[in-house]
C-alpha cells in the first residue's frame, strides 16, 4: 500500500495536513463545524478533550483572527472575539530541565513566569500579524511607543525587570520591539532553568517574575485601551495542554479557578491525558462552576452523536469539489460490495419471513432484519466454511462507524485508497474507489492498531515499570475483541453486536490505570450510562471500531454492552489464552454464565 502524508490538496482530495500548516483560506475551505463550535465562541474558559484527529486545533485555528475575518466577512475591528493561539507541544516550556524545579514551592512562580512569557510573545506576535489595520503607520509608533512607556515598562518594572527603569528602557516603536523583548525575558529565564539542571546547590533567580493577575490581563486591558487590540474579549487558545508539566498544570488550573472571563478566557485542548484539575494550593477546579468541557469522545463515537455521518459526508464533499470532482455522492465515491449488500438483504428478508411465521423476535420484523442480517452473514461466512476474510469492510456507512468518530480515522485511511485507486487507473481519474481496495486500508490499518502500534508503546515507554501494563492492555483489547466475536456468532443471542462493557463493581486502581491507558492511546472510548438501577450513572467503555476486522465484528448501528466483573477483566489481562480457550469450549454465555444480563444501548445509525 501506498503510503501519504502531508500531500498536496490539489491533487489528493483527503490529504491530511496539520492545522498549522495550512493556510486560512485552507483552513476556512477545508472546516466543516461541530455543533460544539458555536459553544466555544463564547466568553468563558473551555476544556476540549478528543484523541489525536477529532478536530480539536482545526477548531482552535479557526478561532484565530485572519480564518474568523474570511469567514465572518468582517475587518479585525469587528470580531467579536481576538483568539490568540499557541501550540504547547511546539514550545520549549516542557523541556526535560524543567523537572528539577518541579517539586519546589518556587517553581510554581516561575512555571507561571515562562507561561506568561509565551502568552505574551504569542500574542504580540498575533497583534503584528493581524492587527495593523487598526491604525496607520504613523499612529502605529506613536500608540506602541506611548503602550511601552506608560503601561509596559511599568509593569515589567514591577515585576522585577531592571531594563525597564527610565535610565535603561529601550526604544519601542513596533509590535517585533516588544516581542523581542519577551523572547529575551523567556531565554534569561530558560538559561537559568538549564543552569540549575548541571547544579546541585541552589542557584537563586534575579530575573523578573510575570505574572496572570499582576502583568497579563492589566497588559491585555491596556492593549484595548491604546487601540493595539480590537475592543472584544481575548481567547488564549492553548493547544495540547497535555504537553504541560504537572506544576506547569497546576498554574493553568488556577488561572481558570479566577473566573476572568468577562475580558480573557482560556479555550483549552487536551489529548486525553491532562495531568491534574488541582490548582497550586491544592484546590480542584469544577465544571460547570469554574469551566465548561466538549468531549469528542464518547459511546457514540463522536461528539455529533447520530449527525456524525453527516458531518464526514459534509467534509468529504466538500473535499471533492475542491479538486474538481463535482456532483458524486459520498456514497458513490465509497460504494459498498454489491454482491455482498445484496447477499446481506437476502438474509434481511428471510429473517422478515422467519419472524412472520413465527412471531417472535424483535417487536417488528424489521427490527430483526436491522440487528441481526449482517451479523448472520458474517457468522455464515466465518462458521463452517472458515472465509470470515471474505467480509469487505466498504462502503462509506462502513467507514464512518469504523472511523469511531475520529475524522482523521476516516481522512488518513481515504488519502491511502486514493493513492492506490489511482496508481490502480493507471492515469484515468478516479471517480470511485473500489470496495476491494477500501478493505485492504481498512484491514491494514487494524493491523497497525492492534500489533504495530503496540510494539511503538512498548518501545516509547519511560520506565520497565510500564510495559506489564502495556502487555496487559494488549491482553484485554484481545481478550475482549474475541468475546464480542464469540457474542457474534452465537445464532441464538437475540442481540449479537457488541462492542461495549461496565464494570459491575468496584475496579481496583491497576486496573483503571490499564483502562485510563486504553482510552489514551485509542483502543477504548469511555462515556457513562445510567445504571439499571435507576439510580446514579456508571462508565461505559467502548472498544474501538477499527479492530473490528481482527475479530470479525460488524461496525455498524445498533450496539449491546456486557457487564463484566474486574476479576473477570484481570483474569484476561494475566491469562488471555486460557480465556480464548474457554471461549471456544464453552462459547460467550458459557464464560459470561456468572455475569448479569446482557443490556443494550442505541448508537448512532444512518437515517
Amino acid at each position: 500500500m501506498n503510503t501519504v502524508g502531508v500531500s498536496d490538496l490539489a491533487t489528493n482530495p483527503f490529504a491530511v495536513k496539520t492545522p498549522e500548516n495550512l493556510k486560512p483560506q485552507e483552513l476556512v475551505d477545508l472546516f466543516v463545524p461541530y455543533p460544539e463550535y458555536e459553544n466555544l465562541q463564547v466568553s468563558g474558559h473551555q476544556f476540549l478533550h478528543g484523541h489525536r484527529g477529532s478536530g480539536k486545533s482545526m477548531m482552535l485555528k479557526m478561532m484565530t483572527p485572519d480564518a474568523q475575518c474570511l469567514t465572518r466577512g468582517c475587518s479585525v475591528k469587528e470580531l467579536p472575539y481576538y483568539g490568540s493561539y499557541l501550540s504547547i507541544k511546539a514550545t520549549d516550556i516542557n523541556a526535560a530541565e524543567y523537572v528539577r524545579i518541579e517539586n519546589e514551592p518556587s517553581g510554581f512562580i516561575l512555571s507561571e513566569h515562562v507561561l506568561i512569557t509565551k502568552l505574551l510573545g504569542s500574542l504580540f506576535l498575533s497583534i503584528k500579524k493581524h492587527c495593523a489595520s487598526l491604525w496607520t503607520e504613523q499612529d502605529s509608533h506613536s500608540k506602541i511607543k506611548e503602550f511601552a512607556e506608560r503601561v509596559l515598562f511599568k509593569r515589567l518594572s514591577y515585576a522585577g525587570w531592571e531594563s525597564s527603569s527610565p535610565q535603561t528602557q529601550p526604544s519601542l516603536s513596533k509590535p517585533q520591539d516588544v516581542i523581542d523583548i519577551f523572547d529575551y525575558i523567556h531565554a534569561e529565564t530558560a538559561r537559568y532553568i538549564k543552569r540549575r539542571a548541571f547544579s546541585r546547590e541552589y542557584l537563586p533567580y534575579a530575573g523578573p517574575l510575570l505574572g496572570f493577575q499582576d502583568v497579563l490581563l492589566p497588559i491585555i486591558d491596556e492593549l484595548r485601551q491604546y487601540g493595539l487590540l480590537p475592543d472584544c474579549p481575548v481567547f488564549f487558545l492553548l493547544d495540547d495542554a497535555d504537553n504541560l508539566s504537572l506544576q506547569q498544570t497546576k498554574v493553568l488550573n488556577t488561572w481558570v479557578s479566577y473566573r476572568s472571563t468577562d475580558n480573557t478566557s482560556l479555550k483549552i485542548s487536551t489529548q486525553m491525558n491532562y495531568k491534574t484539575y488541582r490548582t497550586t494550593s491544592g484546590i480542584k477546579i469544577e465544571s460547570p462552576h469554574d469551566y465548561s468541557e466538549i468531549n469528542f469522545t464518547s459511546v457514540y463515537t463522536g461528539s455529533v452523536k447520530e449527525n456524525y455521518p453527516k458531518l464526514v459526508e459534509k467534509i468529504v464533499e466538500k473535499r471533492l469539489l475542491m479538486v474538481g470532482i463535482k456532483g458524486v455522492n459520498p456514497r458513490d465515491f465509497f460504494p459498498a460490495d454489491l454482491v455482498q449488500e445484496e447477499a446481506i438483504q437476502r438474509i434481511s428478508e428471510e429473517l422478515k419471513a422467519r419472524w412472520s411465521a413465527n412471531s417472535t423476535g424483535g417487536y417488528r420484523a424489521a427490527d430483526d432484519a436491522y440487528r441481526l442480517a449482517r451479523p448472520e452473514y458474517i457468522r455464515r461466512l466465518s462458521g463452517k466454511s472458515k472465509q470470515g476474510s471474505r467480509y469487505r469492510y466498504a462502503g462509506f456507512d462502513q467507514l464512518v462507524h469504523i472511523s469511531s468518530g475520529i475524522i482523521r480515522f476516516f481522512l488518513e485511511p481515504a488519502a491511502r485508497m486514493f493513492a492506490d485507486q489511482l496508481k490502480a487507473n493507471n492515469g484515468l481519474p478516479v471517480t470511485h474507489i473500489s470496495p476491494s481496495i477500501q478493505d485492504d486500508e481498512i484491514r491494514q490499518q487494524c493491523d497497525n492498531l492492534l500489533i504495530e502500534k503496540f510494539d511503538e508503546m512498548k518501545g516509547d515507554a519511560e520506565t520497565e515499570e510500564d510495559i506489564p501494563s502495556i502487555d496487559k492492555l494488549r491482553n484485554i483489547i484481545y481478550g475482549l475483541g474475541c468475546l464480542f466475536q464469540a457474542h457474534l456468532m452465537d445464532e441464538e443471542a437475540s442481540q449479537r453486536r457488541v462492542f461495549s462493557f461496565i464494570i459491575s463493581d468496584t475496579p481496583p486502581k491497576n486496573l483503571e490505570t490499564i483502562l485510563r491507558s486504553g482510552v489514551r492511546f485509542g483502543y477504548l472510548y469511555e462515556d457513562t450510562i445510567g445504571k439499571k438501577s435507576g439510580m446514579g450513572r456508571t462508565k461505559l467503555y467502548v472498544l474501538s471500531r477499527r479492530l473490528a476486522p481482527a475479530f470479525k465484528l460488524d461496525p455498524m448501528g445498533f450496539s449491546n454492552y456486557l457487564s463484566l466483573t474486574s476479576n473477570f477483566l484481570l483474569d484476561i489481562s494475566e491469562r488471555p489464552n486460557n480465556f480464548v480457550n474457554r471461549l471456544k469450549t464453552r462459547g460467550a454465555r458459557g464464560v459470561l454464565e456468572d455475569s448479569p444480563q446482557l443490556s443494550l444501548i442505541e448508537d448512532f445509525r444512518n437515517e
